[in-house]
């Protein structure tokens, strides 16, 4: 992976070296000892390269940075997971914001006239503690969106491919590329930035959904639709209403869902619970919700499976970063 500067950073760089922000003066050197070594470790795990001298100081600069950030925050037990290295840890808060967590806000007047918004009737019916539609045949492996803003797109797919898996009784793995590529007149910008899940679902209510093996996913956007083979199987689908948790657990006994959160905090996020965010929520991810506990809902990203649990993370089922506040799902 390589990054690329205009002169504008580079004059950045430049004045961060001189002003000896690199040269850890205050740092013990066995303290930069170990973090020059992590970085090579880091380095080498990732596959990363750099374009010169001064993208290299600077990007162990931002290692260093967040490697005293993930410190402090394994101290903090408030948070109710650990973080730790990963393949974002050379990016500031900043980039990783810019480059990953760019979902736009679905439209408030869709929340207004929508008139499938979920709304199931409470019964006393009692739901089991747990759910994980892993164990029971309708999620597929985790993938990773790449530099693409598709979030939406793998986490509506995981959703469309939940769903079909249920009807059928066969895991189907359905093409995040197809609706990058050919629902784009469904966002205002769409494609590789960023869209949510019930746009997809309209779509492919319309056009139907096409299959990985035919449609390959790029991690970037084809200017024009590929593929349009697909499979019709969607006849509508149901946006639940803002902040019910307890509706998004009573479809979530009955199918995988698309929500979206605030996942600024995950960025270095390696196991346990998230457990509270910022003060601030700004929708800005989507992901696929496969399953619940007693504690926490079970959520899929789009990162990779050497990301988090195997691609996975856990967050608390009470709203917490938002995950209450824009979910969806498919039906039939």
């Amino acid at each position: 992976m390589k990054f690329i500067f205009g002169a504008c950073l580079s004059l950045i760089l430049t004045s961060l070296i001189g002003l000896g922000y690199l040269i850890y003066k205050d740092t013990p050197q066995s303290q930069f000892n170990k973090i020059k070594s992590e970085f090579e470790n880091f380095k080498n795990r990732y596959n990363l390269e750099f374009n010169d001298i001064q993208e290299e100081q600077y990007r162990l600069f931002v290692f260093h940075e967040n490697f005293k950030q993930i410190e402090l925050d394994n101290m903090n037990s408030d948070n109710g997971f650990i973080s730790g290295i990963n393949k974002f840890s050379h990016l500031t808060k900043e980039e990783f914001k810019a480059k990953y967590l760019n979902r736009p806000q679905r439209p408030a007047s869709e929340m207004k006239t929508n008139s499938i918004l979920s709304s199931q009737q409470k019964t006393d019916e009692k739901l089991p503690e747990s759910v994980d539609w892993r164990k029971l045949g309708a999620v597929s492996p985790v993938r990773d969106q790449g530099n693409c803003g598709s979030c939406y797109a793998f986490a509506s797919t995981g959703a469309l491919e939940g769903l079909y898996q249920i009807k059928t009784g066969k895991l189907e793995v359905f093409s995040p590329q197809y609706i990058v590529d050919c629902a784009k007149h469904q966002f205002s910008r769409g494609g590789c930035h960023g869209g949510y899940s019930s746009g997809v679902f309209t779509f492919v209510k319309e056009n139907g959904m096409n299959l990985e093996s035919r449609y390959p996913y790029k991690g970037e956007e084809n200017d024009k639709c590929l593929n349009q083979e697909t499979i019709k199987f969607v006849n509508d689908f149901k946006l639940i209403n803002q902040g019910d948790c307890q509706e998004i657990e009573r479809v979530l006994f009955k199918q995988p869902v698309s929500i979206s959160l605030d996942a600024e905090k995950v960025q270095h996020y390696q196991s346990g619970i998230l457990k509270q965010c910022s003060d601030t929520i700004n929708i800005n991810h989507e992901v696929l919700a496969v399953g619940y506990t007693s504690d926490y809902f079970i959520l899929k990203n789009s990162w990779g499976s050497d990301w988090g649990i195997d691609g996975y993370f856990y967050v608390s089922k009470n709203n917490n970063c938002g995950t209450c506040d824009g979910a969806s799902y498919p039906t039939l």
